[in-house]
């Protein structure tokens, strides 16, 4: 065993010196984004990149672009980091580009420890998800995801409340930070499921100048970079004789997050082709009962959306939603089950729908909570 060991990491001390550009991207939210960002920004200036996404679909994204899923047992391991190490050393990459996919601190630090080693580390944002692994606190989750800040490297983040916790961490490890103020404007179409956070854009920019690629490079590459399985899309569909607009926002699956979307798309903000009030506005709630922690969260967040909104009403489904629409219920907020399946969504929103109000002729609707089961199947199938 100590021989196989002492093999084991020497051939992963091999893979890493022949993958001089190592980024590891960890936060709450928006980590395959900006993965995705950073590796198309990189593959746009010339270097041979090869990423991995964790989010909607583990997926490995090749020196051409090109996507393969990520070969899994039963279980998510840790352990799949070594795949996709060997994968950048067997195609020749010069830059790999990696999603943090664990939750559990001990785990995040091994990830970055024993396998990435990481030249340039990245950091979202910290909010209120995964508390019951992380937490409970937000300080808790923000130590947590300190644990991928690399040793003698850059650390890059866009976390302004934790920053003094990075910047801690980070001078221990002799790592230089860079905080990245958010810029206020996107600079590309906010419903091509890239610019719902203008602050991922900056990261990114960031990224890009300390490697030396121009301000041009990253722009292009922002605009035509392929978006993930769960990004922020506006479909729009007939159902049940009325037009109905949908927001694929599942994956954005904490209430602060979600708060912004919200915002954007019916406060007023910058999704484009909104042009005044909608007829009638629903939330449609994908909810998995094991997540009840983050159930706990947006259950006084939609009471506040319903209102803010003038929302007719929360659509509940998924496992375990009898019990929500109850609650929800008796906070004096319409619920009606939803029922949704792959085949048939936008026939059983419609239903869902006309269950709230069936005056309208038009329907604007929001998915929220979580990317799973039936409405994940959908949103992957309708990419």
């Amino acid at each position: 065993m100590l021989i196989a060991g002492a093999i084991e990491s020497w051939l992963l001390g091999k893979w890493r010196r022949m993958i001089p550009i190592r980024i590891h991207v960890n936060g709450t939210r928006g980590k395959s984004t900006v993965t995705r960002l950073i590796a198309a920004t990189l593959r746009e200036a010339g270097i041979t990149t090869v990423a991995r996404t964790t989010g909607t679909a583990a997926r490995h994204i090749l020196k051409d672009g090109s996507e393969v899923p990520v070969n899994r047992g039963i279980r998510p391991s840790i352990l799949e980091i070594r795949e996709t190490l060997e994968l950048a050393f067997r195609t020749g990459a010069e830059a790999l580009v990696i999603e943090c996919m664990a939750l559990n601190p001990e785990y995040q630090r091994a990830v970055e420890r024993k396998f990435i080693q990481s030249t340039i580390g990245v950091i979202t944002n910290v909010r209120p998800d995964h508390l019951d692994v992380m937490g409970p606190s937000l300080a808790d989750a923000a130590r947590a995801i300190a644990s991928t800040i690399p040793t003698s490297g850059i650390l890059v983040t866009g976390e302004k409340t934790f920053l003094s916790v990075f910047r801690k961490v980070a001078r221990k490890r002799g790592t230089r930070t860079l905080f990245v103020e958010r810029r206020d404007e996107p600079t590309c179409d906010g419903l091509s499921g890239f610019n719902e956070f203008p602050e991922n854009e900056a990261l990114v920019r960031q990224i890009a100048s300390l490697l030396g690629i121009g301000a041009n490079v990253a722009d292009n590459s922002i605009k035509s970079a392929a978006p993930d399985p769960g990004a922020v899309r506006l479909m729009e569909h007939r159902a049940g004789g009325r037009s109905v607009r949908f927001l694929n926002a599942f994956a954005a699956n904490d209430p602060v997050s979600t708060d912004v979307i919200l915002n954007r798309f019916w406060g007023g903000g910058r999704y484009p082709d909104t042009v005044g009030p909608p007829s009638i506005r629903i939330l449609l709630y994908n909810h998995r009962s094991d997540r009840p922690n983050r159930t706990e969260l947006f259950i006084p967040a939609m009471e506040e959306w319903v209102r803010r909104y003038q929302c007719a009403g929360v659509v509940v489904n998924g496992s375990g939603s009898v019990h929500l629409k109850s609650r929800l219920s008796r906070l004096g907020i319409r619920a009606v089950p939803g029922g949704i399946t792959r085949s048939d969504l936008w026939n059983d929103l419609g239903k869902a729908c006309n269950s709230l109000d069936r005056s309208s002729r038009n329907v604007e609707v929001v998915g929220i909570g979580n990317i799973h089961g039936e409405v994940k199947a959908f949103c992957m199938s309708s990419r």
